[in-house]
């Protein structure tokens, strides 16, 4: 099972991403904090989890794009894990499939600090910063050596290429920004 990665393609999710980002500047500071169960994570939360998932990455995905190769392509083929995963992340009619548990370091940093000061704007310009950030890495990614493989955030069970990991991000926080559209549906 083969999946497609075109970068044209993630260059209009992540557009559609930062729209659905600035509409959250225009929510209440309260409905950026509520849950929706003791055990759910609020928005800024998803927001935060969302830029530390994207932050283990940087260093792989710097060194996969400082090295030397001479072609250009905007699409790709994943196969393999890679793609399983590519596929079955993101929502799909509003729906997140393949739940699983978040592990420690990706767990939200939020502090109550920030939570009684009200900071939840910072959280909204990291989270611009790094769809910014991930748009180009996209973007460089068509002059990427797509051989080079290194480890997904799991360790060496999945190896991802630069665009392949750029997808899997992009899937994640498709994955999340519903998360979000759940939690403000019901506060």
């Amino acid at each position: 099972m083969a999946i497609e990665i075109s970068t044209e393609r993630q260059f209009r999710r992540i557009k559609k991403l930062q729209n659905a980002l600035m509409n959250l500047r225009k929510c209440t500071w309260e409905d950026l904090q509520k849950k929706t169960n003791s055990k759910s994570w609020s928005v800024i939360e998803i927001i935060d989890h969302m830029i530390i998932a994207q932050e283990v990455y940087r260093p792989k995905i710097n060194k996969a794009l400082n090295r030397e190769y001479d072609s250009l392509q905007k699409k790709t083929k994943s196969k393999g894990i890679p793609a399983f995963l590519i596929k079955r992340f993101p929502p799909q009619k509003d729906k997140i499939r393949l739940k699983m548990k978040t592990s420690k370091i990706f767990r939200p940093h939020v502090s109550n600090v920030d939570l009684e000061n009200g900071d939840g704007l910072n959280y909204i310009d990291k989270m611009d910063s790094s769809l910014r950030e991930l748009n180009d890495w996209c973007s460089a990614s068509e002059k990427a050596d797509l051989s080079y493989k290194f480890n997904s955030a799991i360790g060496p069970i999945v190896r991802f290429n630069v665009m392949e990991a750029c997808e899997f991000i992009l899937c994640h926080n498709e994955r999340h920004f519903q998360q979000i559209k759940n939690v403000l549906r019901h506060s």
